[in-house]
């Protein structure tokens, strides 16, 4: 029989959260997957603690030499066996209900190619100092609804959704092998074509189908922790105070040189390590290295939609507590002029997307405590929104949490 699932984690020195990744996996008595576990040349004690699982349905591969993000991902899904994938961070998590509530999606939605969740967040320990002082965050609604997939990504580009609001090869999300074939067979064999992956994904499959399902259940965790790769570039710095940080960016920027991989030219390399806080630059550079053709926007008219709703984003109060705002403004004035943009229509898109930003983020901070104050507990809708850590120190927790809670 073929397997049905492919769940795909590549770890770099990732092991205190890995081993909780891995029981989220296994802990569902479903044997039509795959766990197939990546290891990129790891040097903490990752190794050490496989050797204490022992389950038929996990398969550990080891690159022979250390890859980037982006080509190590390459790597997970050339090995993938199974019919739909996804690729877990690996201080991510699958939920206990994955594979029998994907079993029934898929028995009723038949002609898609791309699910994506909606997320949940677990934040690990010792993350509180860029991301606040939440420690779980989980809305479940009973939504099932078709997407069309590019009017989604013009709305990331402008900045009115997230590049996680795509369907991506990564978590929240699951994509079928037929699909990420036909990219690849497109792309030169290749699926990757841009440093940062799970962006990238988001573009490619976008451009690649017409609609996808979006699901108002979460089926993941999304894990912020301090391993997290998007808070190792924010918090970058010249000096090598931090070990994980260092090896973070090491993994997504410098040996993807190496590897054939590149941010877009078209975009200011520095302008796009300082990007946290705008991060369909991320998008649009995935964009320009789409290597098949494809009909969108124009893409001199998207720089302006891109640039404009960026710097609104940038001076927009944010959750995240990093201090690369400044350095965005300096580099983000001399990318505009290098790329001889009329800084008279970037100022109009701006103001046009600072209002229709902020009218959302007033919108979601409406519902929000809205929900909070309602506390909706249907089975229809349900929230935990949690600021107390209480014994919630890992994904495992988490699950048992919700167990408890028969969420």
């Amino acid at each position: 029989m073929k397997l049905k699932y492919s769940i795909l984690i590549p770890t770099m020195n990732g092991g205190r959260y890995l081993i909780h990744a891995i029981n989220s996996v296994l802990q569902s008595s479903n044997s039509n997957f795959e766990l197939v576990i990546s290891i990129n040349h790891s040097i903490d004690d990752t190794e050490e603690l496989l050797k204490s699982i022992h389950d038929s349905r996990i398969r550990i591969i080891r690159p022979i030499e250390k890859l980037s993000m982006a080509a190590h991902y390459e790597w997970c899904i050339e090995n993938a066996r199974g019919e739909w994938i996804t690729i877990l961070g690996d201080d991510d998590g699958l939920m206990p209900d994955f594979f029998p509530h994907c079993d029934y999606l898929l028995n009723k939605w038949r002609d898609i190619s791309a699910i994506s969740f909606k997320r949940a967040y677990f934040f690990w320990p010792n993350s509180a100092d860029v991301f606040g002082d939440t420690i779980l965050h989980y809305i479940k609604n009973s939504k099932e609804k078709i997407r069309y997939s590019k009017i989604d990504l013009l709305l990331v580009l402008a900045g009115l959704k997230e590049h996680y609001d795509l369907p991506q090869l990564y978590t929240n999300n699951l994509i079928s092998k037929s699909l990420i074939d036909s990219i690849k067979k497109k792309s030169f064999g290749k699926f990757y074509h841009e440093v940062t992956p799970d962006v990238y994904s988001g573009v490619a499959i976008s451009l690649s189908i017409a609609k996808y399902l979006k699901i108002g259940k979460p089926l993941f965790w999304t894990g912020s922790s301090p391993k997290s790769m998007g808070v190792a570039i924010a918090k970058s710095k010249t000096n090598n105070h931090n070990i994980n940080k260092n090896e973070n960016s090491l993994e997504h920027f410098d040996l993807a040189e190496k590897d054939g991989l590149s941010i877009a030219t078209e975009i200011n390399s520095l302008l796009y390590k300082k990007s946290d806080f705008a991060l369909n630059i991320y998008v649009l550079s995935g964009l320009f290295n789409i290597p098949f053709n494809f009909k969108f926007i124009n893409k001199k008219f998207l720089e302006y939609i891109v640039y404009g709703s960026a710097f609104a984003k940038n001076i927009l109060p944010s959750s995240l507590r990093l201090d690369s705002s400044s350095l965005f403004k300096k580099y983000f004035y001399s990318h505009i002029k290098s790329r001889k943009l009329n800084i008279i229509v970037i100022k109009i898109f701006f103001i046009f997307s600072f209002i229709l930003i902020s009218l959302k983020h007033v919108y979601s901070l409406f519902k929000k405590y809205a929900s909070i104050l309602i506390n909706i507990n249907s089975e229809k809708n349900k929230l935990m929104y949690i600021k107390k850590r209480n014994g919630l120190n890992s994904i495992s927790d988490a699950n048992n949490f919700l167990k408890g809670n028969q969420l």
